[in-house]
């Protein structure tokens, strides 16, 4: 390897180390367990999004993500909380 491609190397892997972890799909094996690659992670390995609200006709109603065995939910692994975000639950169109 000359220098140009070990300086092209070094700039490749300081550029990836700043970028945000890609998001992915992973499958719900029970109503808690999620299957992500062959890992199988519980309710204390991922964090679910809470808090949503919408509004309808001057009603306000709280949207749950509601997970069930054999869903295909788009997760993210964060490093500044160990851990996983599903960010929410893949559907058809």
């Amino acid at each position: 390897m000359n220098n140009i491609e070990k300086l092209v190397q070094v700039m490749r892997e300081q550029g990836a180390h700043n970028n945000p972890h890609a998001v992915e799909t992973a499958v719900m094996k029970t109503d808690t367990e999620i299957d992500y690659k062959g890992l199988l992670l519980d309710k204390k390995d991922y964090l679910i999004p809470g808090g949503w609200y919408v509004e309808i006709e001057g009603h306000r109603y709280e949207v749950k993500l509601d997970l069930k065995a054999g869903d295909t939910v788009m997760i993210q692994y964060d490093e500044s909380k160990p851990g996983y975000l599903v960010l929410g639950k893949a559907v058809a169109p």
